[in-house]
């Protein structure tokens, strides 16, 4: 069966075209450095890489936000300290009065106990960045004002360790300052204390002394919750981290191209290319007198024939005989004799 010139123009067509596809893709490869560029690429690795780029992102946030909510901790811890140390002062001075006190005395020990409320207060008003730490989740403005009343709430911010586990990232000022739920109020006590140092009654303030106490040890469990918390964003951080970094080692697993493959590649597919080129090319060299008779089957072919063009008695075409064809001398033909006299003439 013959393949006509059509058919192997559209095989060739369609070879070139799937080669020089292939020369595109594996140049934009080696171009970009990435293997999977579009869905349709490679559909599944496709899926994998926005699920993985996804989860990267949210951990990359995760760590962001705990780590924040660790260096906020930081500032809170310390001001607890430092609450600390004031009220132990504060606890020393009400014990020095308790024994003993004078007017004179009084006077010195009303401006020292004033002295330790007002860095409390300004403790207590602490920010980080442009959040207070101590105001709950109303954290625009100062929680304190110069009297001592509370400006802010009793909400605890949370902060995202893993997905869908929170940690509080901010002090309970209610429960450990204000002593809400049974507790005792940190700057009443304050107050208090240098009311009672100015009454110079020694009665008085040892009725303090309690209540400096329980501020001392609200602080304290305030300061190891802070600590606590802080630990476990740290880890946080680093969990987060490198799960991120997982994900996005995963993702660039999938995606991108390794140079040395995707230049080999480009290079096969450049070479698959001039092949296909080289070889219709080649296919098409034959010309139209290819695909004639030859001049001798040609002749042959009139003379049995008769005619040039498939007509009887005609050459060319529309009637015209066309030249005669050439006279072809053949041997004279030997007489013919008849058996009976061929015998009597040898007897």
């Amino acid at each position: 069966m013959r393949v006509s010139d059509s058919v192997i123009f559209q095989n060739a067509t369609q070879n070139t075209q799937a080669a020089e596809s292939a020369v595109q893709r594996a140049t934009e490869v080696a171009s970009t450095g990435l293997k999977v560029q579009t869905p349709s690429d490679a559909p599944s690795a496709a899926g994998l890489i926005v699920t993985y780029s996804m989860q990267s992102s949210r951990y990359t946030a995760i760590a962001s936000g705990a780590q924040a909510a660790s260096s906020e901790l930081s500032a809170a811890s310390s001001a607890l300290n430092d609450i600390s140390t004031q009220l132990s002062q504060a606890k020393q001075l009400a014990m020095e009065y308790a024994s003993s006190g004078t007017s004179q005395q009084s006077a010195a020990g009303v401006t020292q106990a004033n002295s330790i409320l007002s860095q409390i207060l300004a403790d207590l008003n602490t920010s980080f960045g442009n959040r207070y730490l101590f105001g709950g989740t109303l954290d625009g403005a100062p929680p304190f004002d110069a009297a001592g009343n509370y400006q802010g709430n009793a909400s605890v911010r949370q902060v995202e360790i893993a997905p869908g586990v929170y940690e509080p990232s901010s002090v309970d000022t209610s429960t450990s300052i204000l002593g809400s739920g049974g507790g005792t109020n940190v700057v009443t006590a304050l107050q208090s204390l240098s009311t009672a140092i100015a009454s110079n009654d020694p009665t008085q303030v040892q009725a303090v002394i309690s209540s400096l106490d329980a501020s001392i040890n609200q602080v304290a469990g305030a300061s190891a919750q802070a600590g606590v918390s802080m630990s476990t964003f740290n880890s946080a951080v680093t969990t987060a981290t490198q799960t991120a970094s997982n994900y996005t080692k995963a993702t660039s697993n999938l995606s991108d191209a390794d140079v040395v493959a995707s230049s080999i590649a480009l290079q096969a597919a450049q070479t698959a290319l001039q092949a296909s080129l080289s070889a219709t090319a080649q296919s098409f060299k034959l010309s139209l007198v290819d695909y004639l008779p030859s001049e001798r089957g040609g002749d042959e072919g009139r003379r049995a024939t008769g005619s040039g063009d498939g007509v009887p008695g005609g050459g060319a075409r529309g009637g015209d005989p066309g030249p005669a064809p050439a006279a072809r001398w053949r041997r004279p033909a030997r007489p013919h004799r008849h058996p009976a006299r061929a015998r009597a003439r040898l007897s």
